[in-house]
């Protein structure tokens, strides 16, 4: 559900700062790549990059971004304040160059409240739902990890869409 009000007593710069984090996060489609403009923008913070495990021997790295792609959303913006929810799954998979190959792909949730007025987020909350692929219990056994690295890429996006 998407409600826009337009703020009474903070005018048309709150108002555009709302216009422009909803169409983003209402996943408007982008003429510039094949995926909507949420999963471009979640493309962008290269979530994949913290996806690095070192064992004794050698470090594994599946940490190239294959695809994400955005399930359900749903968006809702009273006065100031914004408050988007989000199931989405992301794929990641090694370098060509990786000894031993394979791929992740994780099912995730994303749950934040951000002030339109200060661009502040006040609540943010990425649970990851289900793991699979060659290297799906790693995820599993990181999943504070890349929650954490996942939803400070995404709240960047956020604040700088917002400023």
């Amino acid at each position: 559900m998407v409600t826009l009000n337009k703020p009474a007593s903070h005018g048309s710069s709150a108002f555009r700062r709302i216009f422009l984090v909803t169409s983003v996060l209402l996943a408007l489609p982008s003429f510039a790549k094949a995926g909507n403009s949420l999963e471009n923008a979640i493309e962008k913070t290269q979530p994949c990059q913290s996806l690095r495990v070192k064992t004794g021997l050698f470090t594994i790295g599946v940490d190239r971004f294959e695809k994400v792609e955005i399930e359900e959303l749903a968006m809702d913006v009273k006065g100031d304040v914004a408050t988007a929810r989000a199931i989405g799954s992301l794929t990641c998979r090694t370098s060509d160059a990786a000894a031993l190959k394979g791929n992740v792909s994780a099912r995730l949730s994303f749950d934040a409240e951000m002030s339109l007025a200060t661009c502040v987020l006040s609540r943010r909350e990425i649970k990851l739902l289900s793991a699979g692929g060659t290297f799906g219990d790693i995820v599993k056994a990181l999943r504070e990890q890349i929650s954490q690295s996942l939803g400070d890429g995404l709240s960047n996006q956020a604040k700088k869409l917002c400023q």
